[in-house]
């Protein structure tokens, strides 16, 4: 389920906020960005070892379809990254070149080139990223490193360990005939209490293009067991613990599908089912609401802070 790089607009949710050995001599390319000569890239300073190239990027996009809306790349330091707008919300891993210039974004296959706190776009003829009044985009650093940081609720091994015999279970067909690729065998986990007994479910975030679309990416939701308690279609995070309950479980809080053009946020409040005992597993079919988080509301997968560590089965 790829999602076209091109198609851009504004995505606004956040609530909370080695020495050079060569004597080959550099040169600058059309982009005014220093250009390596073509010596053993591990003799020198490049972007990749030598800039401070994590951090949350934004571009303000004035093209054809775009209508001088932002868009944000979230550059993680485990070579992970999460691209977001109002109509995409992806993430996948940073494939440095060979040379540590430029940047590739696995899930759509965009090129940039790294420079100071800027990422500028490489264009070419089938993943056209540009604006029309200067003929690229560049995106500007806005966030440094030391916000992005790995949320160490979610880096318990044991859990991962629970959790991935869970997927391994699950995809066994898909693990059997080769149909998951690498990145789809990649999640991510809070665990939190939400029904005061004082042991944790589990959120899980399943990635990859197997699991994730234009409208976000799938999740289940496990018993302290870690056993199934609901199954989310595709959603779009952040999502929220809210400290509101529903017949004895915190209510949860995703974002709705913002409409076209608009700058407001979009709520959906799921409330826990006595019947089914589970969360609706279709949050679209929700009503949507204006009333956002509130500030003890606990937040998962906030990328422009803290975010949770990457596993895989």
């Amino acid at each position: 389920m790829n999602t076209p790089f091109y198609s851009l607009g504004l995505f606004c949710f956040l609530f909370i906020t080695c020495t050079n050995s060569s004597t080959t001599q550099n040169k600058s390319d059309s982009l005014g960005v220093p250009k390596l000569a073509n010596t053993n890239p591990n003799d020198l300073h490049n972007s990749n070892n030598s800039l401070d190239w994590v951090g949350v990027y934004e571009v303000n996009l004035n093209c054809k379809s775009c209508h001088q809306q932002n868009t944000i790349l979230v550059l993680r330091p485990d070579d992970t990254y999460v691209l977001k707008n109002k109509t995409i919300h992806q993430q996948g891993e940073i494939i440095w070149s060979q040379n540590g210039e430029t940047i590739l974004l696995s899930r759509n296959g965009q090129k940039f080139k790294v420079g100071e706190n800027k990422l500028y776009a490489i264009n070419d003829s089938t993943k056209a990223m540009y604006n029309v009044a200067n003929g690229q985009a560049v995106f500007y650093k806005k966030l440094d490193n030391t916000k992005i940081q790995i949320d160490t609720n979610t880096n318990h091994q044991q859990v991962a360990d629970r959790i991935k015999a869970y997927l391994q279970k699950k995809y066994q067909q898909e693990l059997k005939i080769n149909l998951l690729q690498k990145e789809d065998r990649r999640f991510t986990f809070y665990a939190l209490d939400l029904n005061g007994d004082h042991t944790n479910e589990y959120f899980v975030e399943l990635n990859g293009q197997y699991h994730c679309g234009s409208g976000g990416c799938a999740y289940d939701l496990l018993n302290h067991d870690f056993s199934l308690h609901t199954e989310f279609v595709v959603s779009r995070p952040p999502f929220f613990k809210s400290t509101k309950k529903t017949n004895g479980w915190n209510n949860i809080i995703m974002y709705g599908k913002q409409p076209s053009h608009s700058q407001s946020s979009y709520y959906i409040h799921l409330q826990y089912d006595a019947k089914t005992r589970s969360y609706p597993s279709n949050p679209s079919l929700i009503k949507q609401s204006t009333v956002a988080p509130e500030k003890n509301d606990r937040v998962m997968w906030n990328d422009d802070c803290h975010y949770p560590q990457s596993f895989s089965f």
